[in-house]
Order: C-alpha cells, then structure tokens, then sequence
C-alpha cells in the first residue's frame, strides 16, 4: 500500500513538472531587448484651456547585477517637447532616454525594482514590495493558473505572429492594481503601461490626464501589437501623432484587402460604417489636408 501511495505521488509530481515545463515553453518573455512599448500622454486644461498631447515609450536595454539578480535595465525615452513641458510642470528634469527601473522574469513571473522617485503614474499605484525590494509587476504563471480552472477569462491574440495569451480580468487576483486586459509579452494594454499598469488617468473640473499604450514597435519600428485603446485620435491610424500619408496607406491597404495587423483594419474604419472603402479613404484625406498634426 505505501509503495502503491509512493507510485502515485511520484506520477503526480512528475505530471506536475512536465505541464509547468510545457508552460515555459509556450511562454513568451515579457523582458525582452529590440522591443519599444509606445505610450501617449494627453494633458487638457479649460483655465488657461490648452492641451498637450505627447508621445513617450519605455524599452529594455542592458543588463545590470543587484544582490546577486541579473535585470534588465528598463530605459524612458521621452520627446523633446514632452520634455519641456515635464521640466515646466516640475514632474522630473533628466535627459530624452534614461533608465526608470530594473526588470527581471522568473518562472513568469516578472518583478520590477523602480529606480526613480517619480515615473508617470506610478503615484497613483499601491506597492508592494518583497524583501529584495521589487514589487511582483505580472504574475503570468497564476494567471494560467487560474485560467486552466476557469477562473477568469482569456483568450489569444497575436504579437508579432506569434499566439499569446491575453487575460480580461486579472485585476482581483494581482498583487499590483492592473488595468485589464493583460498579454504575456506585453504586458497592460487597457488605460495602463507597461511600467504602471493601472489606469493613469486624473480628472478634476478644469485639468484632466490620459496616459496608455499607443503600440509596441521591434527596433525596425515594425508594429507587433496595435492595442484597441487609443482616445487621442481615430484618423491617427500609425499613432504618431501626425494625420499624413503613412495613415492614409493603412486605409489603402484595409480598402484592397491587404492583411493588417490585428485591430488595425477596425482602425482604419474612420468614419465607423463597420467596412472600409473608398469612404474612408476621403476621410483621411479630408483630414490630412485640415488637420496634419496632434502636437500642440
């Protein structure tokens, strides 16, 4: 009988191993180099009424030691213009593309050490922090956990060809506040960023702030996720700030059937008929001749 329990209990073990290992090898990392995560950041004011409107993006490059954990070391590159107006409002003063935070991943689970008294957003986040000092940013591995239970919902979407999971409602079983939804690989892709993944948004009767994710470049500056959420434009289509041709190609291609990244053909549906045609196309010119650029 306790060699019968033994058997069992080895069986077991060993299934254990081999579903966890097979979850690693279907697993994309998160920290990875050549990847650039783009961002937006909208600042409105009635009293004096303006509106900034900035792009800045957070992306891994080097590694650095601390108490014996290797991390990546996470860089903000932020615009010139972006830059000044930080500088104005006394948020931070440093150079265009500095290092904001220390990131490692392990069995899934990715941690990340902030390294800067203030990055965007992160006052508006409740941390906790382990005893090397990190907090617990992604916990992938309890999130496929509770998937396989049926727990929450998740389904798949595509990054750069390749399948990854994305969660709907992780925000109740996370240590950190999350934005739903959630990719591996990629991180918040709701209101949230890849470094603060909750909502960034400040409302107040005259001043409100909107920061999220825009898109997730390689280092050719080829798209390998276009996100649904993106408030500053529609006809904004490459998400650059800037209405020209490079968004009237995308709905030229939309308009002759050329396949598109996920969600960008629904994005090229400008004027929301639920088709992209010639209709489209108009719009976006019309557009491009009256309204070129979403820089103040």
């Amino acid at each position: 009988m306790k060699h019968l329990i033994f058997t069992i209990s080895i069986l077991l073990l060993t299934d254990f191993a081999a579903k966890a290992q097979e979850q690693l090898e279907d697993y994309q990392p998160l920290v990875r180099e050549g990847v650039e995560w783009v961002n937006y950041y909208q600042e409105e004011s009635a009293l004096p009424e303006y509106v900034c409107t900035f792009l800045y993006s957070y992306e891994f490059r080097g590694d650095s030691v601390c108490n014996g954990l290797t991390y990546k070391k996470c860089y903000l590159n932020i615009t010139p213009d972006f830059k000044k107006i930080a500088e104005q409002s006394n948020y931070f003063s440093f150079d265009t593309s500095v290092p904001v935070a220390l990131f490692r991943e392990d069995e899934m689970k990715v941690y990340v050490k902030y390294e800067i008294e203030f990055v965007p957003g992160l006052q508006l986040m409740t941390l906790k922090f382990n005893e090397n000092g990190e907090v617990l940013l992604y916990d992938f591995a309890k999130f496929r956990e509770y998937d396989s239970k049926g727990l929450i919902k998740a389904d798949f979407v595509n990054v750069d060809g390749t399948p990854c999971k994305r969660y709907l409602d992780v925000s109740d079983i996370s240590e950190t506040i999350i934005s739903d939804p959630v990719i591996e690989s990629i991180g918040a892709v709701g209101m949230g960023t890849l470094l603060y993944p909750t909502f960034f948004t400040i409302y107040s009767t005259d001043w409100h702030v909107n920061s999220g994710l825009a898109k997730v470049c390689d280092v050719s500056g080829k798209m390998i996720y276009y996100p649904e959420n993106y408030i500053i434009s529609n006809y904004d289509i490459n998400r650059d700030l800037t209405i020209d041709v490079s968004d009237l190609d995308i709905v030229v291609d939309a308009t002759n059937g050329i396949k598109l990244i996920d969600n960008m053909k629904e994005a090229a549906d400008v004027n929301h008929d639920g088709d992209v045609d010639v209709s489209d196309i108009n719009k976006e010119i019309d557009k491009i001749i009256n309204n070129r650029s979403l820089h103040p």
